[in-house]
């Protein structure tokens, strides 16, 4: 229904969005480094 697949949805961008801070600490690390 309508619900599932907004709970999907929701559950998908928090992954995302998760998924792109860790991207930002490992550049950030990189940077650091360099």
């Amino acid at each position: 229904g309508p619900v599932l697949s907004g709970l999907k949805n929701l559950i998908a961008k928090k992954l995302s969005e998760e998924e792109e801070e860790q991207k930002v600490k490992v550049v950030a690390k990189k940077e650091r480094q360099l």
